[in-house]
């Protein structure tokens, strides 16, 4: 301690207080002693509690007690801490060490506006006024120290809740241009000058540890603000820092000078971020090592000579989108392509290698995506070169047309903004029916959740998106609709699959931007028809590629990364190197501690110190001498290596690795391993291996898991089982509720979007901001105190504004000018302009709102998901190991980088992409392992063009892992690290690792256990090619795998043979493996072998069972053959192991190309994966151009393992030669997988098997065929079934003498022996009659029937009386509820189904009354049904008028560009409906809903229902029962048919407005390459009947409008025809000639008649169609209201009723008939009124009656 301490007599009792202690520094008693001691061994210990200062209160006091210590403010006086500074910081440091709550809250107050003060005071006081050394070194302990450790506590350093609190500590610690910073370190620099005794005493720890955590402090301030980086006062204190750390590492090289050199070479890098590297010579900052020709390189973005290639051309790859701009789709110019070769970078160092890896990746992926949405974007400009461009497309899309964006919302807190679309039906798909195609979009796998696709339109960026969870697939687990209805409402909706013209999905924006924002919100709000185009990427998922390249730009930002110096190596530096070791093993006396590892549970002690001694841990130790070696050398280096040949046992020595760490991981304080994978599959065996062994401490993140064991190690299971805080309960709730009202605003938002469209908002717009021009656009010529209404919407209005103007040749003036013109006095074309303007600034107006609107969303819901993340982070520090893939850690990157682990294990690490292993190299971390072998599997690239397997890829070299390149450096100047390799293999049988020993590994070697693998059961060798030359079938280009490769005579071979192994008896599921390397090679096999079925045994049990020494006999059954066998391409097989492994070749050709099995990688994965037996079928004079394939098949024929027959080998027989040559060779020689001999072995029945020779299961399976000797033990008549078959329980002999007579009294004639034993269950079928009770029908049932059983269904009519006098003839069991044998309910028919309606009760009335109620009845009929058919037709008139009204929108005639054929053939409401389905939208969905409104109304008026017929049918009746006596003849001219005339006519003109809408909008189409196949025959007989119908009945307007419809439908048909808009089959011959007569007659029909004069107009038209071939022009609206109205007037009188001479009916006033002359309002027949009299032949309503008698 220093001599101030010493001079004081003791610790001051006040200071502790809260109150604190009011002499203040004056005090004689010291105030440092009650301060906890403070040693930076307490650093890191996370869990530790230290005793609170405050004696007999809890944590909770104790914060409160230092809550008030803080200063409050006042506006009087400044805040200040004054004495309490020192109790302020030290209490504290106190609340930090103790419950994570306690310490949240602390860290939170403390970055309080007030909580602050005291580091400004600390600094800007105390610091700067410091008058001698005594002070410096007390203000260091009572203060700095405790406020150092407070923001380097692990905890607060990986908290992401506390994140934004102590990056404003941080930024207070900094000040205003670092003036803060500049004071506190050269006080530390000064102190650190003399840090030496007797000023420091022991309590104050080695000068190391204060350098290094002076050193962290400044690395977080350099980190958390930028303000820093270009701070001029920041590199002096670091040049002074780093001459106190050089000076100690040469004598104190210990863990905390090694610490604080990583944080001051951090902080350099960091600076070094700002400076620039000059463009002149940008890629020559280092001369190449060796001889090489360099080529002039044109270099990205600015550097590039001939400026940037596009708007995402730049060298700082921190501004490149991950996904393309149009801009950078359409150059021409070549993307920059940085070398493998690190002295042609155009950035040095590390920069240089995390900016090759991100463009090769980013390359590899997007360079795909760029060149088809190239070719779909020409598409859009030149779609007649579809077939064209297609067929040159290089990578698999699938494109559909975009026929609406219909709806923006916003998922609930998940997808974010939400963008649905309806597309048009991908053409496969819509021919299908409803099943078919929800089957076909399952299958097909399209637009599947997740997917990316892109969004195009003619000069529009692309908008690139994912496929919403939202989007609706079909559900495997629903079934199809039950009943038409339910298929009905399925159709409407809004899914992939139930509409078979359309298809909805909905989108969520993949990179959102505001140019995509804006885009879509546009496209949304726009009335224009505008072609855009979806194009999907199959198998290109976005989750793939893009976190990864995301995190590569972060860690190219802060170069935070470890290793750095052997990452990338200086071309100037030495080729080999001695990796120190891990940092953390620096500490004094640290030892790893070997004991998990032997045998004997005795300590065996290693210092990463000292040269290993693999001997001693392979003698006590499981481990081989190559695997000891390995683990020992990757516990002593920082970053170890490890290469694991086939076999030799890799993830085993990762386990034991592992092991070690986790058994000394409190001593060494790593924290949690990381271990990481490239493959989901990879992850869940090793932390199932890991599991097993006995780690249990795992959390695996990511939910592509498929492992069981795994499933309630997910973080996201663990997450929602754990605690949370106080705090963190708190910022969750406050977060979600500012993220729940950011949702609110924008679903306000877009609820507003939708309620109107652009016309509507700058309708509003102009209203405020342009009042004049609002009221001459909407309200023209209005006058005082009077609304003018009007049913145009606001576009109509609009543009009949824009169209009124006149067309003048002047310049149009600026939009500004304009506005403050008279609004009538604009030109056209101004007034065009000023609309364009009103448009643009309310669309700029929306886009910002909206883009600011998202923005928002994004940042609370970042905020959000930080808050929840605050546990994850506290569950994976619990963790022992934590796994992930690669891309799900460059998805969590931002949690991860907060977790404080040390070591990270790669597996598998020579086929990862180097850039996913830059990206998993977190900054904590001290210690790297990568395992894995770069022999095997390189990585998977997508662009063989960047593949070092390529000639021309071989410069850029991405597939090349960094495990790879550290090992085996591309040139031979480069830095090499050192690796271990296991050498001994225990998986192969000698004879197959010869295969790889004599070509890829030299030095590999056998264990012992291997020579001793049993012979392959039913092979005579357990090693052979199969030599064929049968060829391989070319690609199928309607196939999804048409770019694979398939051969069929393999595939039956293979299915063949294995189903020969499965048969042994001997292989489960895991023991035989069939490889290809071909997915179009896989499917096959696959359909092959899942329509295979094989007897297999069932042992999973039997091993269990019989170890318990229970007997139990092993159990056959029935088993698909594709399930007892594992399916792979070679790529997903490495690591994985089988007994026997089948491998398909596919390739076999005359070119002799192997395709992509020719690289050594792949041959060498193929050939390693057997145990015991491996057998090939392929053809050898294809394989045998590559090199190491003739190396194989030469050591193969030297031992005679080649050749064209295989040879099979009965078990049983072992001397019968089998040879295969082709597939029906094993039908003939091993047809039951032995031999051609028989069995002859007993089955268990002692009969002789006569079967093939065959395995065991099948032996137990053999069904004898012999008959049964047993008897059966009631009768002992012997069992007539087969021996193989169980005997029948029941004896069915039949007993022909014997009758048998049965309990209800009848017999039985020739028994069955069963029945005789047991008669009371014989059912008696003699049939009789019964009396059923309660309805007391009397029924014949069988005698066994009981029919007072409430289940008795009784069949026959019911025969009730209802009031209406029928008999219910319905059914007895739909009428009557039974219950006990009594009726308890009746439930007849409501209307009977003869006598419907208010007639049926009129029987009981007298002659005079009836005639009354028939009269009166028959007139309200007739009002009746005319009132309906006037409300019909001023509906359809309204109808015609809409459609008049909507215009011809672009996209409606867009669609006629499309080729393809329409069908509009049937009846009219057909072929309504085909041209409903065909436009797609809802134009004509009113007018076929009227449609079928007047066919309901037709089947109301139809014969039946009228009053006399109702009528003649109730007086048949009553005659039939004897009620009535009296006669009733029809009389057919009462029945009134002028309703159903009227019906079918407005049929026939809605069917009439619709057709001819349609070919008015195909002829004023542009575009035109729609075929039309047009039938019209149903139609016209449909004419013809209403012609014939109203001739019979004498209406001749109707009639007439018959003739009218028949010739307009010839006539457009043949127009149509002549001008080739239809294809359909050709008119009849007498179509034209019956045409011309029905214009005849109709024209007679108009002189003779004056009342069809309405329909003049009309006629005329239809007549100039058919005589001049010009097309129908319709009858304007105005016309046919004018009739309309004119119609309405008929029957409208009160008077009395009339009928004219054809009886007609009609009404007049109540004045009566006028005096001059007048005709009927339907035949025009002469109704003359002299003097109030009838015309001849005109009868009054009293003649009006029926003769009706009784």
């Amino acid at each position: 301690m220093a001599s101030t301490q010493r001079n004081k007599p003791g610790p001051c009792r006040y200071f502790a207080s809260p109150a604190g202690c009011g002499h203040g520094s004056s005090c004689r008693y010291s105030h440092a002693a009650t301060a906890p001691q403070l040693t930076q061994t307490t650093r890191g210990a996370a869990n530790t509690k230290v005793q609170s200062t405050v004696q007999g209160k809890g944590m909770d006091n104790t914060f409160l007690a230092w809550r008030k210590l803080i200063p409050r403010a006042s506006e009087t006086r400044p805040s200040r801490f004054g004495y309490k500074l020192t109790q302020y910081f030290q209490l504290a440091y106190t609340l930090v060490q103790g419950e994570l709550d306690i310490l949240q809250k602390t860290v939170t107050e403390l970055a309080t506006e007030q909580g602050v003060l005291g580091v400004r005071e600390m600094i800007d006081e105390r610091l700067l006024f410091c008058g001698n050394d005594s002070e410096r070194i007390n203000i260091w302990r009572t203060c700095l120290r405790p406020f150092f450790l407070i923001l380097t506590e692990p905890r607060v350093v990986r908290s992401a809740i506390l994140e934004v609190h102590t990056g404003t500590i941080y930024n207070v610690v900094l000040g205003y241009n670092g003036s803060r910073l500049e004071i506190l370190f050269n006080f530390l620099v000064d102190l650190a000058t003399k840090w030496q005794p007797p000023l420091i005493g022991d309590d104050d720890g080695p000068k190391s540890q204060y350098l290094e955590l002076c050193t962290a402090i400044l690395a977080k301030t350099v980190d958390c603000n930028t303000q820093a980086l270009v701070n001029e006062g920041i590199p002096p204190i670091v040049q002074r820092l780093r001459s106190f750390v050089n000076g100690l590492e040469l004598t104190d090289r210990s863990f905390w000078t090694l610490q604080a050199a990583n944080h001051l070479e951090y902080i350099q890098r960091r600076l070094s971020l700002v400076k620039k590297a000059p463009r002149d010579n940008a890629a020559n900052h280092r001369g190449p090592s060796h001889a090489a020709f360099v080529l002039r390189r044109d270099l990205p973005g600015t550097l590039s000579t001939e400026g940037p290639r596009h708007d995402n051309d730049f060298e700082d790859i921190t501004k490149i989108r991950i996904l393309p701009t149009l801009s950078e789709i359409m150059s021409t110019r070549t993307d920059y392509r940085p070398f493998c070769d690190p002295s042609q970078l155009h950035l040095p160092g590390i920069q240089g290698v995390i900016d090759r890896c991100f463009r090769l990746l980013r390359d590899d992926m997007v360079g795909q995506l760029k060149e088809a949405i190239s070719e779909e974007l020409q598409l859009l400009q030149n779609p007649e070169n579809g077939a064209i461009e297609k067929a040159r497309n290089s990578i698999r899309t699938y494109s559909y047309t975009v026929m609406d964006i219909y709806d923006i919302t916003c998922a609930h807190r998940s997808g974010g903004i939400e963008f649905r679309l309806k597309i048009e039906q991908p053409l496969s798909a819509g021919r299908l029916a409803d099943d078919a195609r929800r089957d076909w979009w399952n299958m097909s796998k399209r637009l599947e959740i997740g997917a990316l696709v892109c969004l195009l339109q003619k000069e529009t960026d692309p908008v690139f998106c994912i496929v919403s969870e939202s989007t609706l697939r079909p559900n495997l687990l629903r079934y199809p609709p039950r009943n038409t209805k339910e298929a009905s409402n399925d159709a409407k909706r809004r899914d992939l699959y139930s509409n078979k013209d359309f298809a909805y999905v909905s989108l969520n924006l993949a990179e959102p931007t505001d140019t995509d924002l804006k885009v879509l919100l546009r496209a949304f709000q726009s009335e224009e028809p505008i072609q855009r185009s979806l194009v999907e990427f199959p198998g290109v998922l976005l989750p793939s590629f893009k976190p990864t390249l995301s995190a590569l730009q972060h860690i190219f930002k802060t170069l935070d990364l470890p290793f750095t110096d052997l990452i990338a190596s200086v071309s100037d530096g030495p080729t080999e190197v001695s990796i120190p070791p891990p940092l953390y093993t620096t500490k004094p006396e640290f030892v790893f501690n070997l004991k998990c590892l032997t045998s004997d549970s005795r300590d065996l002690l290693y210092s990463p110190r000292d040269a290993p001694n693999p001997q001693e841990l392979c003698n006590r130790s499981s481990l081989d001498q190559g695997q000891a070696t390995a683990l020992l050398n990757a516990l002593r280096r920082g970053m170890a290596l490890i290469q694991g040949p086939p076999g030799t046992g890799k993830s085993y020595t990762g386990e034991a690795i592992i092991k070690v760490l986790l058994a000394n991981k409190k001593r060494a304080k790593i924290g949690p391993i990381l271990c990481v994978c490239y493959t989901n599959h990879a992850l869940d065996q090793l932390l199932e291996h890991l599991w097993h062994g006995g780690v249990k401490q795992i959390i695996r993140i990511g939910s592509r898991s498929k492992s069981s064991i795994l499933e309630k190690l997910n973080l996201r299971k663990l997450e929602k089982e754990a605690d949370r805080t106080r705090a963190e309960k708190h910022a969750a709730g406050r977060t979600f509720s500012v993220l729940a009202r950011v949702e609110t605003d924008i679903r306000n938002y877009l609820s507003g979007l939708r309620a109107s469209k652009i016309a509507q908002k700058v309708k509003s717009h102009i209203e405020v901001d342009a009042k004049p021009f609002h009221d001459a656009i909407f309200e023209p010529g209005v006058e005082d105190d009077w609304t003018a209404v009007t049913h145009k919407d606001a576009w109509a209005c609009f543009l009949g504004w824009v169209e009124a103007g006149p067309v003048l040749e002047i310049e149009v003036r600026d939009a500004d000018a304009l506005k403050k013109e008279n609004p009538g006095a604009l030109s056209r074309q101004e007034r065009s302009a000023l609309y364009t303007a009103w448009c643009s600034e309310v669309t700029a107006d929306l886009e910002d709102e909206f883009v600011s609107l998202h923005d928002d969303y994004q940042n609370a819901k970042k905020e959000f998901q930080t808050v929840i993340r605050e546990v994850d982070l506290r569950l994976l520090e619990e963790a022992d190991i934590v796994g992930v893939t690669t891309t799900g850690l460059a998805k969590n990157l931002d949690m991860l980088r907060k977790l404080d682990t040390k070591v990270l294990l790669g597996e598998e690490a020579g086929e990862v992409l180097e850039g996913h292993i830059l990206t998993a190299l977190l900054p904590s971390v001290e210690h790297v392992i990568l395992i894995g072998d770069h022999l095997q599997l390189r990585p998977q690239v997508t662009n063989y063009e960047l593949s070092v397997a390529n000639p021309r890829g071989e410069q850029y070299s991405l597939d090349v892992s960094l495990f790879e390149r550290l090992v085996r450096p591309v040139r031979p100047t480069d830095l090499k690290l050192p690796f271990d390799m296991l050498e001994i293999q225990r998986r192969m049988h000698p004879s197959i690792s010869s295969l790889i020993r004599n070509t890829v590994y030299d030095s590999l070697k056998d264990a012992n256990q291997v020579n001793d693998y049993p012979e392959v059961v039913g092979m005579r060798k357990r090693l052979f090619w199969f030599d064929h030359d049968r060829p391989e079938a070319r690609s199928d280009p309607n196939h999804p795998t048409s770019t694979s490769r398939t051969n069929d005579f393999e595939v039956e071979m293979v299915c063949a043979l294995v189903s020969h192994l499965v048969r042994q008896g001997e292989y489960g599921r895991d023991d035989i493996a069939v490889i290809t390397p071909y997915l179009g090679q896989l499917h096959k096999l696959r359909k092959r072998l899942q329509s295979s079925f094989e007897i297999v045994l069932d042992d999973r049990d039997l091993d269990e069972l019989r170890s318990e020494g229970l007997d139990a006999p092993p159990q056959v059954f029935k088993q698909v053959l594709g399930s007892c066998l594992r399916l792979v391409t070679v790529d997903n097989f490495q690591g994985e192991e089988a007994k026997v492994v089948v491998i398909s070749l596919v390739r076999s050709n005359r070119e002799r190309q192997c395709g992509f099995l020719k690289t050594t990688n792949r041959i060498n994965v193929l050939l390693s994966r057997a145990k015991h037996g491996m057998y090939i079928f392929g053809n050898t004079a294809t394989y045998g151009e590559v090199e190491m394939w003739s190396k194989v098949i030469s050591m193969l024929e030297e031992n005679g393992n080649v050749g064209s027959k295989l040879q099979l080998q009965c078990p049983r027989h072992r001397d019968t030669p089998i040879e295969i040559s082709d597939l029906d060779d094993f039908v003939r020689l091993s047809p039951e997988a032995g031999c051609n001999a028989q069995c002859l072995k007993k089955l268990e029945c002692g009969h002789t098997c006569l079967s093939k020779c065959h395995a065991t299961p099948l032996h137990m399976a053999v069904r004898c065929l012999e008959p049964c000797l047993r008897l059966n033990v009631k009768c002992s008549h012997a069992c007539p079934r087969l021996c193989g078959e169980p005997c029948e329980k029941e004896c069915s002999t039949v007993l022909e003498d014997q009758v048998l007579a049965l309990p209800c009294g009848h017999s039985l004639a020739a028994p069955r022996c069963w029945q005789v034993q047991m008669p009371h269950r014989v059912n008696c079928n003699e049939r009789v009659r019964k009396i059923v009770p309660g309805c007391h029908h009397d029924v014949e049932v069988p005698c066994r029937e009981n029919v007072t059983k409430d289940g008795f269904v009784c069949n026959t009519l019911c025969g009730k009386l209802l009031p209406c006098g029928h008999a219910c003839d319905d059914t007895c069991k739909a009428c009557m509820t039974r219950v006990g044998g009594a009726i308890t309910s009746e439930n007849h028919r409501p209307v009977c189904r003869h006598c419907r309606g208010s007639l049926q009760n009129i029987l009981r009335y007298g002659r005079v009354v009836r005639q009354t109620l028939l009269d009166e009845s028959t007139k309200k009929f007739i009002s009746w049904s005319h009132t309906q058919s006037m409300e019909l037709e001023q509906r359809l008139i309204d109808e015609q008028e809409r459609l008049n009204q909507s215009g011809r929108s672009g996209r409606l005639l867009a669609l006629f560009a499309r080729a393809g054929d329409i069908y509009i053939n049937g009846n009219p409401v057909d072929q309504m409906l085909a041209i409903h389905d065909w436009i797609g939208d809802d134009r004509y969905k009113p007018i076929i809903n009227l449609y079928f409104k007047m066919l309901d109304y037709l089947n109301h008026i139809r014969v039946e229902e009228q009053p006399y017929q109702r009528v003649f049918y109730l007086v048949q009746h009553a005659r039939r029962t004897g009620e009535t006596t009296g006669e009733f003849d029809l009389d057919p001219s009462k029945i009134q048919t002028r309703g159903q005339l009227l019906a079918k006519t407005m049929l026939f003109r809605c069917y009439m407005v619709v057709l001819s809408d349609f070919l008015r909008l195909e002829s004023e189409a542009t575009r035109n390459f729609t075929i039309l196949h047009f039938k019209i025959d149903k139609s016209l007989e449909d004419c013809e009947r209403l012609i014939t119908q109203a001739k019979e009945t004498k209406y001749v307007r109707q009639e007439l409008e018959g003739h009218i419809f028949f010739t307009k439908l010839v006539a457009l048909v043949q127009q149509m025809n002549v001008t080739g808009l239809t294809h359909g089959e050709e008119l009849p011959e007498s179509a034209m000639a019956r045409a011309e007569s029905h214009i005849s007659e109709a024209e007679a029909l108009i002189l003779k008649y004056p009342s069809t004069a309405l329909l003049r107009k009309e006629f005329d038209e239809v007549e100039r169609m058919l005589s001049n071939g010009v097309f129908y022009r319709e009858v304007s609206v105005e016309e046919k209201r004018a009739v309309w109205m004119a119609m309405a007037q008929e029957f409208s009188g009160t008077g009395p009723w009339y009928a004219c001479a054809q009886g007609h009916p009609f009404t007049v006033s109540d004045h009566g008939l006028p005096m001059e002359a007048a005709k009927c309002p339907e035949c025009g027949a002469p109704v003359r009124g002299e003097d109030h009299e009838l015309a001849e032949g005109v009868q009054h309503d009293e003649a009006m009656k029926l003769q009706l008698h009784g």
